[in-house]
């Protein structure tokens, strides 16, 4: 939890925009170990395995009364596992504590997420998890505008709802979906505000946001912008050489999720030796070296047509987290808006 404050104190007193939080209720410690991070950090004194994964929205409650300059961002949310009017509740509450700085990603689920929708009393309704997803999305914007909200799906149904408080600038909280499957891309043209990627390659980022645009136009959207946020792993520090070992510890001898489209590579490295097909991918995809080598996959992708970054620092140790947002925010951050 410390480390979770360091973090967002950084990023307010380094003049970040904003701070990212994912989400899962469920997460089994094997889960965890997708990511050498996901425990916590290895290596601090003090660590324990226990799979700490931080409810986000109680989470951002905090971290949004502590630090009121940042913007507030779940990056993603599995939907289909919330109850869509609670969530509707207590995500208008915190955005209206904060005046208006969140922003809600939410996703639909894939195959690693089983589990979860079983735990939750879900499992015979996964396969139906799009068709659920498209009503929450619609019921919770019903509770967001309506005064008396009713919506009559085949998940959810409620009538004359009067549910306070509203967001507090907009008509909605943003809604931005992730996944690049055609019913992801169905319901950001039709219902929400923009798309997260999961650091696909330059040519697919490119290619979705012409699918995007094009299914907005067919739904009547062409005329409203929608945001294209990525999650831009990166590794930065002075020396290549230094951004490189940090991506190697991170992925040597753990079970790593790489995030890097629509399938996740799972890389195992059971003698402990240097992954260098991991570190090799993580620099086609992400941002690997110094402060130029960063830019320069940064100006890629915003050619490319990215107008957010979700900052996934590549590190081993929090003071290592926290020189890398230095590091960024001084050499980076101002070549951008």
């Amino acid at each position: 939890m410390e480390n979770v404050v360091t973090a967002a104190k950084a990023a307010e007193d380094l003049g970040y925009p904003g701070i990212v939080t994912g989400d899962h209720v469920n997460c089994e410690l094997d889960r965890h170990l997708y990511h050498r991070m996901g425990r916590g950090v290895l290596g601090e004194p003090g660590n324990t395995n226990d799979p700490n994964f931080f409810e986000s929205m109680t989470t951002l409650a905090y971290l949004g009364g502590m630090f009121p300059s940042l913007e507030l961002l779940v990056g993603v949310m599995l939907l289909p596992v919330r109850d869509p009017i609670l969530l509707a509740k207590q995500a208008a509450n915190v955005d209206a504590f904060t005046k208006g700085r969140l922003r809600l990603g939410v996703g639909v689920g894939n195959a690693t997420d089983r589990v979860e929708f079983d735990v939750m009393g879900l499992k015979e309704k996964m396969p139906a998890r799009y068709d659920m997803a498209t009503e929450w999305v619609e019921s919770m914007k019903r509770i967001w505008t309506d005064p008396k909200s009713s919506y009559d799906g085949k998940f959810i149904n409620f009538k004359d709802a009067t549910i306070y408080p509203k967001p507090f600038k907009n008509a909605h909280i943003p809604l931005w979906v992730g996944g690049v499957s055609d019913r992801a891309l169905d319901l950001i043209a039709k219902h929400c505000d923009g798309w997260w990627a999961a650091l696909p390659p330059i040519d697919e980022i490119k290619l979705t946001i012409e699918k995007i645009w094009a299914l907005r136009k067919a739904a009547g959207r062409g005329s409203e912008s929608f945001t294209v946020a990525n999650m831009f792993r990166l590794s930065i520090a002075k020396d290549a050489q230094e951004a490189r070992s940090n991506v190697a510890e991170v992925t040597t001898g753990h079970k790593m999720t790489s995030h890097w489209g629509v399938g996740r590579a799972f890389v195992t490295d059971t003698k402990g030796a240097s992954n260098n097909s991991a570190v090799e991918e993580f620099n086609t995809r992400g941002g690997m070296g110094n402060p130029s080598d960063v830019m320069r996959k940064i100006e890629e992708q915003v050619e490319a047509g990215v107008t957010y970054f979700d900052c996934y620092f590549m590190y081993p140790r929090i003071e290592h987290l926290v020189e890398q947002m230095k590091l960024f925010a001084k050499e980076v951050m101002p070549s951008f808006n």
